[in-house]
């Protein structure tokens, strides 16, 4: 492959149940708890080139001392994977607009990012490489230590991550896997020292979740560490409305070019007319919310800009909700003491207020807030098994990357998963026996060993119809049948409800991550990093070239 032909790499999956999980929860979780990631390089790097092998550079990146971490002492080719990798990371997030941020014709170590320190892109990346290189150090030492292994599973991770490589390396036209990794890492990359950096990476990060886990609370401990703040762990129903000031923008001067500008004066009219319209809904009184939207279309101005029904929020948590009205939610209230804690109110359904809509020191209009509900989310979680037939074939959708199925796909799905459950319902109907048949049919690689059983699965966790499955109101230990999930065709036995609320899950995550950050910054903190040189690093990439 011609460098004038290097090639952005993309990897496809399907992600299980419990990946779809994960996926979640990350999104959900890290609002209110902290997460703490170790790079592992298991994504392809973004451009690959062809990188004709130098004997002479590969010994000499191979054997020159870059990067001092702790008492591990870091080649260049190592230091480059992870520099190489920092550079990856930022560019797959901002790829869609990379080249309006980052000149992708010219090297990194010519673009300078920061006009008053000198700084370039490049040297950012080997900040952010060192950072990781840091951190990664500092648990792996602890790893080592404290004769940390990884799981089965994990070393099997790692295994298909190589596995992987060579894959691609086959796939890009490489000879092998070392030619791969040279056109993606630089001279002097290859199998062994690209596997060791893996393992270093995958063992840092297996202590970490390791010792998280480890960490143990008792009633005591959570009681304790919600009286903090309880409000954080309760999920909040409401709806809002947002009256916008530019609705009511009268006047204006339009120039040559058709844009119009509007005075001061003009703004401030608009915002006037926008806070009357936001007071006179919020001072009705609706006996539901359907009534509160019938007010809004009647006193909507027929425009574009301007919605006429409210959105409505269900069971948000505390950190989900728009920072704007949170405090007014949860019934927050400060004191004109500052010294003074707050004090909390109850909120009554129905009961609105008005806050601005504002945009730094400009105020752009008002919402119109109306207070639902509180769950204090002291239900408990569930425990489920299942069995994923997955749907086979499908297209994917060029617009929205769905990958859409024929009813005759769907079908066969379904006529397996009815063929399986017809084969189990004539034994003895037991939970051992079903997790006996996932663990040999299902197609979900996350629960498959452990006969296809998901413990404590909490709201939001699941894919809907799933969830909806576990959380009917009447359903009780022993219950199955088949639910049609975008996957394919579940099917599902209730093993019942788990030991543990959705409350203390969501305190225990909390104490959890506080422990964990306070642990993890002091380890980190300890260890020191040398730059020795960078020379042999690829400060000089060009990311388009």
């Amino acid at each position: 492959m011609s460098s004038s032909k290097k090639k952005q790499l993309r990897k496809e999956q399907y992600m299980t149940e419990r990946q779809v999980a994960a996926a979640k929860e990350a999104k959900k979780m890290k609002a209110y708890t902290l997460s703490f990631w170790v790079v592992i390089a298991l994504v392809v790097c973004i451009f690959v080139g062809a990188v004709a092998s130098n004997p002479i550079k590969n010994v000499i990146r191979q054997n020159t001392d870059a990067i001092v971490v702790g008492d591990y002492t870091l080649s260049s080719v190592e230091a480059n994977y992870f520099y190489i990798d920092a550079v990856d990371k930022y560019v797959n997030q901002y790829s869609s607009y990379i080249q309006y941020i980052i000149d992708v014709t010219k090297p990194l170590n010519e673009q300078v990012l920061d006009k008053e320190t000198g700084e370039t892109w490049a040297d950012s990346f080997l900040t952010s490489a060192n950072a990781t290189i840091k951190s990664t150090y500092a648990l792996y030492e602890m790893a080592v230590k404290d004769g940390h292994k990884l799981t089965e599973d994990e070393q099997k991770s790692l295994d298909s991550a190589i596995a992987t490589r060579q894959l691609y390396a086959s796939y890009y036209g490489y000879n092998n896997l070392n030619a791969y990794l040279r056109a993606v890492y630089g001279n002097g990359a290859n199998e062994k020292s690209y596997r060791n950096y893996l393992e270093v990476a995958a063992l840092a990060n297996s202590y970490l979740s390791a010792y998280s886990e480890s960490l143990e609370y008792d009633a005591d401990d959570l009681l304790d560490y919600q009286a903090k703040a309880p409000y954080k762990y309760s999920s909040y129903t409401y709806a809002t409305y947002l009256v916008n000031a530019s609705s009511f923008l009268e006047g204006g001067t339009k120039d040559e070019k058709g844009n119009v500008t509007y005075t001061d004066e003009e703004k401030a009219a608009s915002v006037a007319a926008a806070k009357v319209v936001a007071d006179t809904l919020a001072k009705g009184e609706y006996a539901d919310l359907e009534a509160f939207d019938a007010a809004i279309k009647a006193l909507s101005i027929n425009s574009d800009k301007e919605s006429v029904a409210s959105t409505k929020y269900e069971d948000k948590l505390y950190a989900e909700i728009n920072a704007s009205f949170q405090d007014w939610i949860i019934g927050k209230v400060e004191s004109e003491d500052k010294d003074a804690e707050p004090t909390f109110v109850d909120r009554k359904e129905g009961e609105m207020t008005v806050i601005p809509y504002t945009s730094g020191s400009t105020t752009n209009g008002y919402y119109v807030v109306r207070y639902g509900s509180m769950d204090s989310n002291e239900f408990a979680m569930k425990n489920v098994r299942h069995l994923l037939i997955q749907f086979e074939g499908g297209k994917t959708d060029s617009t929205t990357g769905e990958t859409l199925y024929t009813i005759a796909e769907k079908e066969k799905a379904k006529t397996e998963a009815e063929k399986l459950l017809a084969q189990w319902e004539q034994g003895d109907k037991s939970e051992e026996s079903f997790a006996d048949l996932a663990e040999e049919y299902s197609d979900d690689g996350g629960s498959k060993a452990d006969g296809g059983l998901y413990e404590n699965v909490y709201p939001g966790q699941m894919v809907e119809p799933f969830e909806d499955w576990c959380y009917a109101a009447d359903r009780k230990t022993g219950d199955y049948g088949i639910v049609e999930t975008e996957y394919g065709y579940h099917i599902m036995f209730f093993v019942g409800d788990a030991e543990t609320t959705f409350r203390d899950f969501l305190i225990t995550n909390a104490v959890r991550s506080e422990d964990v950050e306070t642990w993890y910054n002091s380890l980190v903190e300890a260890v020191t990093v040398t730059v020795l040189t960078t020379k042999h690093l690829s400060m000089d990439m060009v990311l388009g070239a």
